[in-house]
């Protein structure tokens, strides 16, 4: 069973990208958000994926079918919204998770140099 649902849960990101890819490239470029496309994008994919799961599934990883659908259905009604609003929120929440992340690794290197 673990193995069907990591294999869902890796054609679910292979959707989002295919999907939203382009869109939060773009958002990166034109924001200058501080992500490396060839170092994080795929942790940023994750992120991401793992709040819409959350948001339109309460968490339990869908069916590709089902999670395409849920991609096409919010694109189609909300179009502009959900990129320029959704995807910049979460594309920000994953800088400021990541700027956290490496001062506290700055943090600790300094304890443990004193």
């Amino acid at each position: 069973m673990e193995k069907r649902v990591k294999a869902e849960v890796k054609a679910n990101l292979q959707l989002l990208e295919e999907h939203l890819g382009d869109a939060i490239e773009e958002l990166i470029l034109k924001h200058s958000y501080a992500v490396d496309l060839e170092e994080d994008f795929d942790d940023l994919i994750r992120k991401i994926y793992k709040s819409l799961v959350k948001a339109w599934f309460g968490g339990g990883d869908p069916k590709p079918e089902k999670f395409e659908s849920k991609i096409k259905e919010v694109k189609k009604r909300w179009g502009n919204w959900l990129k320029d609003v959704l995807l910049s929120y979460l594309i920000g929440r994953y800088v400021s998770e990541k700027a956290r992340r490496e001062e506290d690794i700055i943090r600790r290197r300094i304890r443990w140099d004193e």
